[in-house]
């Protein structure tokens, strides 16, 4: 999926950005903002498509035009005398890292798995079950964007009740989000878009904030290993849910898919040291 390869690339830079440029006690809520652009990006598609109308493929040069904009704006503020605050030691690739991440990447992949059913088939199911019209689906999605913007407060969520306690809130409200597209009220739907929204953008910034624990000393490592695993799981979740779909229905598939959601509820979050020190988390 572009939207993860572009994640996957540009949020462990941004995490190691955070790293070196802001205060211990800010940096949980530093890394949760940073896909929170994904949100505004979404909030905007909606009304752009329709703004374009049949010329919507122009669209995306409109939004070429303000990546390009954004990559100017970040090269001319993030300057390399500011970022010298401090050298990170470098972690080279071994296995052992991996080892001591996975529980990281194990709810990484879950999460990325059963989501993947709402990013592709939530808009198709809504019309084709729901039968909802194009400019509705459009709202929908635009709902579901704009939701996400609130999930930035992630950061402030785990300073509140914790990193597993906040785990297990996104995880539950990412399957309910899922299970609500199952029912039949046109309310439940956009709730539905609603709690998706926060809950994915939630989520995302909860892995950044876990991955950089787990390597404080190289935080775009730590950022690196989940994000990747959760495109890993999105695309195995993609191509299952396109099988489930064709193959069974569309209810059948989703309410799978949240209860499959619902199994990484048990995924641990404990932080392994990667040396012989114990650290407390």
């Amino acid at each position: 999926m572009p939207n993860d390869l572009g994640s996957g690339w540009v949020s462990p830079a941004f995490s190691q950005v955070v790293a070196q440029s802001m205060s211990s006690d800010l940096q949980d809520k530093g890394n949760t903002w940073i896909n929170t652009g994904t949100s505004f990006g979404i909030l905007l598609t909606g009304p752009v498509a329709l703004a374009f109308g049949e010329q919507w493929r122009w669209s995306y040069v409109l939004f070429a035009i303000i990546a390009l904009i954004i990559c100017w704006w970040n090269s001319y503020s993030i300057k390399e005398e500011n970022q010298r605050v401090r050298m990170f030691k470098q972690i080279k690739f071994k296995f052992k890292p991996l080892v001591k991440a996975r529980f990281l990447i194990l709810a990484s992949f879950g999460v990325g798995f059963s989501s993947a059913i709402y990013w592709t088939f939530s808009r198709s199911y809504i019309t084709a079950i729901h039968n909802l019209s194009v400019s509705e689906s459009v709202g929908f999605w635009t709902i579901m964007g704009g939701a996400g913007i609130i999930g930035g407060i992630a950061g402030t969520i785990i300073h509140s009740i914790g990193l597993h306690r906040s785990y297990q809130l996104g995880v539950l409200v990412v399957s309910a989000a899922i299970f609500g597209l199952t029912l039949s009220h046109s309310a439940a739907i956009y709730v539905s878009a609603l709690l998706f929204g926060v809950s994915f953008i939630f989520m995302t910034g909860h892995f950044i904030v876990w991955g950089s624990r787990q390597f404080p000393d190289s935080p775009s490592t730590g950022v690196s290993i989940s994000f990747f695993s959760l495109g890993i799981g999105q695309s195995a979740g993609s191509i299952t849910a396109g099988m489930l779909v064709e193959g069974i229905s569309y209810p059948f598939a989703f309410i799978l898919f949240s209860i499959i959601g619902l199994l990484f509820l048990f995924c641990r979050t404990t932080i392994l040291p990667l040396s012989s020190n114990i650290k407390k988390q």
